[in-house]
């Protein structure tokens, strides 16, 4: 078993993972969280996550692993969830601003979410498309 880590507190709450993969964490206790509507949240123990989906070129601007770890833990779970990809992207801006963030590269984030949930959609019919072929 691989020993728990615990990520630095954020907005009053430590996150405790243990990583099980490269680049891949399981959570080892549940975390409580209230979404910006109100609505009370709760992500089990259990969920696996690679918190910030960042290729490595991107690294020297956006850590995978970071201030952004409740953010992105959040968007992640509502995605998985399937709540509407537009209420996920503002759980995201909302969770990166309330984690403080700096707020250019919390733009920066939110602005590559909704880039690329924008872009999904046809990367997804490419694909489907060569494997049909193959």
């Amino acid at each position: 078993m691989a020993p728990v880590i615990e990520l630095p507190e954020i907005h009053g709450q430590s996150l405790y993972t243990e990583r099980v993969a490269p680049h891949r964490f399981k959570l080892t206790k549940d975390v409580p969280v209230q979404l910006s509507t109100g609505q009370s949240l709760f992500i089990p123990a259990g969920y696996i996550t690679d918190f910030a989906s960042v290729p490595r070129i991107f690294w020297a601007v956006v850590m995978p692993v970071g201030r952004h770890n409740l953010a992105v833990l959040v968007h992640d779970y509502l995605i998985d969830q399937e709540y509407p990809r537009r209420f996920c992207d503002q759980q995201l801006k909302h969770f990166l601003y309330i984690s403080n963030v700096h707020p250019v590269k919390a733009r920066a984030m939110y602005a590559m979410c909704r880039m690329y949930a924008s872009i999904k959609p046809v990367l997804t019919r490419l694909n489907n498309l060569y494997h049909a072929m193959h």
